[in-house]
C-alpha cells in the first residue's frame, strides 16, 4: 500500500454560501423545535455534492453531529450521531479510482482513498496510527485495514488531507479495492479505531 500526502483544509463555513448556511440552520432550529430543545454553536463541516444528492455535515454543541441532505423541498436533517472526543477525527473522505499507466509505473488499477483528518487537541500531531474500518449503509462489514502516518504535521485545530492508495490483486477477492470500486460514497461508512498518536508540545 502506497500512501500519497496532500494537504488541502476541507470547506470551512465561510467558503460556503450564505443562503445554504442559512436554510442549514433553519432546518436544524425546525427539527430540535420539535424535541423542545434550541441547539448551540452551529458549525458547519463541510458540504458534500454528488450526481445523486448534495448532504451537509454540522457539529452542534455536546459532541452531536448530523448530516442534513438537500431535497427539492430544502434541507433536512437526516441522521444525527454523538461524536466522540478524541485527538484526531475523521471528518471527510473521497474515493478516486485510477486506471493501470504504465508512464506513471501504476501497473494495476487503483484506488486512491483520502481521508480528512482533524487535529483536535491541543499539540501538534507528528504521527498516528489505528484501524480503519469500512460499512456499507446498512451497517454490515465490508473490510477493515491498519494504517500509519509516521511523517505528518497536524497543527491543532487545523484539517489535513491524506491519500492512502490500494491496488487491484486480481487473484485475491475481498480487497479494500474491490468494495471502493463497487460502493459509492454514499453507501460506505469510515471510522477510525484504536487511534494511537504521537504529539509535541507547541513552544510558548
Amino acid at each position: 500500500m502506497l500512501a500519497t500526502f496532500l494537504f488541502a483544509p476541507l470547506l470551512s463555513p465561510a467558503a460556503i454560501g450564505e443562503d445554504d448556511n442559512k436554510e442549514i440552520g433553519t432546518a436544524i432550529n425546525s427539527y430540535y423545535k420539535i424535541q423542545k430543545y434550541s441547539p448551540h454553536s452551529i458549525e458547519v463541516i463541510a458540504i458534500q455534492t454528488s450526481q445523486e444528492t448534495t448532504q451537509a455535515i454540522v457539529d452542534i454543541k455536546y459532541r452531536k453531529r448530523l448530516t442534513l441532505q438537500k431535497s427539492a423541498d430544502g434541507w433536512f436533517v437526516r441522521t444525527k450521531t454523538k461524536v466522540k472526543r478524541t485527538d484526531l477525527t475523521l471528518m471527510d473522505f473521497q474515493i478516486e479510482l485510477l486506471p493501470i499507466d504504465n508512464d506513471k509505473n501504476r501497473f494495476s488499477q487503483q484506488a486512491d482513498l483520502t481521508l480528512f483528518l482533524k487535529n483536535t487537541s491541543a499539540n501538534t500531531i507528528s504521527a498516528w496510527r489505528g484501524m480503519l474500518i469500512a460499512n456499507n449503509s446498512f451497517g454490515e462489514a465490508l473490510f477493515k485495514t491498519k494504517l500509519t502516518d509516521v511523517a505528518t504535521n497536524i497543527e491543532p485545530g487545523e484539517t489535513t488531507a491524506i491519500t492512502f492508495s490500494f491496488t487491484n490483486n486480481r487473484f485475491i477477492n475481498n480487497e479494500p479495492y474491490d468494495y471502493l470500486n463497487s460502493y459509492s460514497k454514499e453507501n460506505i461508512r469510515l471510522k477510525l479505531t484504536g487511534l494511537e498518536i504521537t504529539t509535541r508540545q507547541l513552544r510558548p
